[in-house]
C-alpha cells in the first residue's frame, strides 16, 4: 500500500500487508467468460494499515442513486494499466471521464449490451483516453463535497481491432458498486 513506482520494492511511506482472505461476490461467475455481473471482491488484510498522506480510505457510496443521477457526471478512474503508447506503466495514472446512460452505451456499440448488466454502468471519454488492460479492479471515483466516492469497479472493455487491447474508442464498463453497497457492509 502507498507505493507509486511499482518498479520501487522501497519506496518511501509504502507499506506490505498480508491478506487474511478474500471474499469474492458469490453471484460472480468466474467460469463464465461472456458474464462479469458482479465483478468484485474484497481483500482483509491481516493487520490494520496507517494510514498516511499515501495511503488513504475512500467513501463508500451511500446512496442507492440510480445511474441516471450520475448521467454526465465527470469521474475519476485510476491505475496501472497500458498507457497510450500500449506499455503497462510503472505509476498510477488518472484520467477525467464521464459516465453515460446505459442507452447511450448500447447505442455507441451493439456489443456493449452483451455485457452490461443492471449492476454495472458505462463511462469513458471515446477519444482515445481510456482506462485499459491492467486497470481492471481499479477505482471511479466522485468527488462530492470535498470527499472521495468509489462509484464504480474498472471491469470490462472492448477489444481493439487487432484483439491486442482495450479499444479506447468505446465507452469502458464498469461494476455499480451503490448495487453492492449491503454486501459489502456484511463484510466490514
Amino acid at each position: 500500500m502507498g507505493r507509486n513506482n511499482l518498479l520501487n520494492w522501497g519506496e518511501d511511506g509504502s507499506q506490505t500487508l498480508g491478506v487474511q482472505q478474500i471474499y469474492v461476490h458469490p453471484d460472480f461467475q468466474s467460469s463464465d467468460t461472456s458474464s462479469f455481473d458482479a465483478d468484485l471482491a474484497l481483500v482483509q488484510l491481516n493487520t490494520l494499515a496507517s494510514f498516511s498522506s499515501t495511503i488513504r480510505p475512500i467513501c463508500l457510496w451511500d446512496q442507492s442513486t440510480e445511474i441516471d443521477d450520475m448521467v454526465n457526471k465527470q469521474a475519476v478512474v485510476a491505475g496501472w494499466g497500458k498507457t497510450e503508447r500500449g506499455e503497462l506503466s510503472t505509476v498510477p495514472n488518472k484520467l477525467s471521464i464521464k459516465v453515460v446512460s446505459d442507452a447511450e452505451c448500447m447505442r455507441s456499440n451493439f456489443q456493449l449490451s452483451a455485457i452490461l448488466t443492471n449492476r454495472a454502468f458505462c463511462a469513458g471519454n471515446r477519444d482515445g483516453s481510456s482506462p485499459c488492460n491492467g486497470d481492471s479492479g481499479g477505482p471511479l471515483m466522485i468527488n462530492r463535497n470535498g470527499a472521495w466516492y468509489i462509484r464504480g469497479i474498472v471491469s470490462i472493455s472492448l477489444q481493439n481491432e487487432d484483439r491486442t487491447s482495450c479499444d479506447p474508442y468505446n465507452y469502458i464498463v464498469f461494476t455499480n458498486v451503490a448495487k453492492f453497497i449491503p454486501w459489502i457492509r456484511s463484510h466490514l
